[in-house]
């Protein structure tokens, strides 16, 4: 338990992720999707940005402009940064990471999910 205000946030961040995929309406449109088992744990700050760099083309209805809005600031956060970060800083930024336009195209749904399942683990390594 030596991560309590990461822990903390990223409690907050899924909150809000829970809501803004409640508004979300799910279409055909397809993004660049860094998979889980497709990150190496060098490159997960690499993805989150991946992950933040597609979140405003997901259509939501103007009520849940708001939450959006939110997640994406929360999501942008160096706190959260950090959390997902699971090498030191110099090895981060020495790993050689796909590019965002390199992952393949999937379903927002899919998208989704991606970015649930890196936030759980990340909530896991920090427990």
């Amino acid at each position: 338990m030596g991560f309590p205000k990461e822990r903390s946030m990223i409690m907050q961040v899924q909150k809000e992720f829970k809501n803004f995929n409640k508004n979300l309406m799910h279409n055909d449109l397809m993004l660049h999707t860094p998979h889980t088992d497709e990150i190496n744990n060098c490159c997960s700050t690499r993805a989150l940005k991946c992950f933040v760099k597609s979140l405003p083309q997901l259509p939501v209805p103007s009520s849940g402009a708001k939450v959006k809005a939110t997640f994406i600031k929360n999501l942008q956060k160096k706190i959260i940064e950090n959390s997902v970060r699971t090498c030191s800083a110099v090895d981060t930024q020495n790993a050689v990471c796909r590019k965002c336009e390199s992952y393949p195209e999937r379903s927002s749904k899919e998208f989704m999910d991606s970015l649930e399942t890196l936030l759980q683990m990340t909530l896991e390594r920090l427990s």
